[in-house]
Formats: C-alpha cells, structure tokens, sequence
C-alpha cells in the first residue's frame, strides 16, 4: 500500500515537474519573440529614412487653432499634444513610435501642398504651410 502511494506521489511530482518546464520554456520563448518584435519595430537612427517631401507643418481643416503636425528630419511634433516622437518611412507607411504603441497611417499621396493619409480608415487631407495660419 505504501509502495502504491509513494508511486502515485512520483508520478503526481513528475507531471508537475513537467507542467513547470513547460510553462518554463513557453514563457521564454514568448519574451524572446516580444524582444525580437519590439527590435523589429525599433527604428534605430541611421535606419530611419528621410523624405524631403514629408518634411514641414502640416495643416488640417478639423484643426483651425493649430497645426496637426510637423514633419521633421527624425521626428514627428504634435503640439496640440506638445509630443514629439520619432518616426519612420517604410514603403508608403508612415510609422510613429508613440509611447502607447506604433501609429501608421498610409501616405495615399504627396505634393508640395498637399499631404493625403490614410489613417485608420479615415482620409486627412492635410496642407503644408511655413507659417500659421489663422
């Protein structure tokens, strides 16, 4: 009889042991592909691409009192939100590294007035402009 229980204690410790590596290597391996992604998203300095097209105060409709945004060299500023952050060209997405997470809009068209995204299903039609407008 004891022999039975000392059995089933050994397989009960040897499942448990197992449960435990198992969750042991999953969780690693789910913090090493979070690291892996957070780098893949991570724009390092000499990766992010400028388009002097971009570059500039941009203007919308829907906001009179400010400017959206302005594009520059590295950064982004928001300064309805006084926030800069760094963003990056990839293709015809426009990627920024907020501090919640990574907005992207897509860039639908450019001109030397005119900036076209696509954000979130949304259209902005946004104007380019050196100075602020009233």
């Amino acid at each position: 009889m004891i022999l039975i229980q000392h059995t089933t204690f050994v397989r009960k410790s040897t499942l448990a042991i197992a449960y435990l590596f198992g969750f042991c290597l999953l969780f690693s391996f789910g913090c090493e592909n979070r690291a892996t992604v957070q780098k893949q998203l991570s724009p390092s300095p000499q990766e992010v691409p400028v388009r002097n097209d971009l570059l500039g105060i941009w203007w919308s409709p829907d906001l009179p009192q400010s400017a959206a945004f302005e594009i520059k060299d590295s950064t982004i500023y928001y300064p309805d939100m006084f926030a800069e952050y760094k963003y990056e060209v990839k293709g015809e997405s426009l990627l920024v590294y907020r501090d919640d997470g990574v907005a992207g809009s897509v860039i639908v068209s450019v001109s030397s007035d005119t900036l076209v995204l696509l954000t979130m299903e949304i259209r902005q039609v946004l104007t380019r402009s050196e100075t602020q407008q009233p």
